[in-house]
């Protein structure tokens, strides 16, 4: 089997956890990580990692490369994914879409994505998430108040798969509860707790999870609005991140 190769594009709180996992397959090669801030080179979770120069650009027209693994903040990751819309666009008379690495979004992802965009290269650009075609955390901002096309679990997601006995029935209401110890430094990436132009990256990396077992447990029940409350104990916001949602 020939290897795939992938480079890592940027470092959030996942890169370490997403270079120990691709590290593990064998048909995988890690050639090579890229950012265009140089303060991101020093981390120890790429430690060890040739550092690619040149754009953003010069990585997608390198047709050695199969997959991106877009590690970033999610202004970042969108800002990439319009650099490569515009690439795309252009159609230089050298580079296809077809000839593109594919492009896998790592979470948090936020609600500022632009939906048509992305569906344009949904042949290339994908969410590293379960279940739903597009992104979960955008379905959590707008109350799944999405065309019934662009809502429905994936083909290949078929709830008489599930056993008889997870099924909780005809629900009025849900309430969920998850209580998790920190997995980041909470001072590096205070953006993880706060509204506003980033998401808010707990709730996105939580609530989508949690909105799918809902979904599941009800036997595909789409909610018509959600509510979740994010808390956080502990001085340096470390120790335990408490996470709610209610939705009806």
């Amino acid at each position: 089997m020939n290897s795939i190769n992938v480079v890592i594009c940027g470092r959030n709180q996942v890169t370490a956890c997403v270079i120990r996992m691709l590290r593990k397959i064998k048909s995988v090669n890690i050639i090579g990580y890229w950012c265009e801030s140089s303060n991101n080179q020093l981390y120890t979770d790429v430690a060890g990692i040739r550092v690619i120069n040149g754009t953003f650009e010069d990585i997608l027209s390198n047709k050695d490369i199969q997959f991106l693994f877009l590690c970033d903040t999610p202004i970042n990751q969108n800002n990439l994914i319009c650099r490569l819309h515009g690439l795309s666009a252009k159609q230089p008379a050298n580079l296809k879409l077809s000839d593109i690495p594919y492009v896998i979004i790592l979470p948090p992802v936020s609600p500022i994505y632009d939906i048509d965009m992305l569906d344009k290269l949904k042949s290339r650009v994908g969410f590293a998430m379960p279940l739903r075609q597009l992104p979960l955390s955008a379905a959590l901002c707008n109350h799944f108040r999405f065309k019934p096309k662009k809502t429905r679990p994936l083909s290949n997601y078929e709830f008489i798969q599930l056993p008889t006995h997870w099924f909780l029935g005809n629900m009025e209401s849900i309430h969920i509860r998850l209580s998790s110890v920190s997995f980041v430094d909470g001072s590096e990436y205070s953006w993880l707790y706060e509204s506003g132009s980033m998401g808010g990256g707990l709730l996105n990396m939580f609530c989508p999870g949690l909105i799918d077992l809902g979904y599941s447990l009800t036997g595909g029940r789409q909610m018509a609005s959600v509510a979740s409350i994010c808390r956080t104990f502990g001085v340096d916001r470390r120790t335990i991140l408490f996470d709610e949602i209610s939705g009806r």
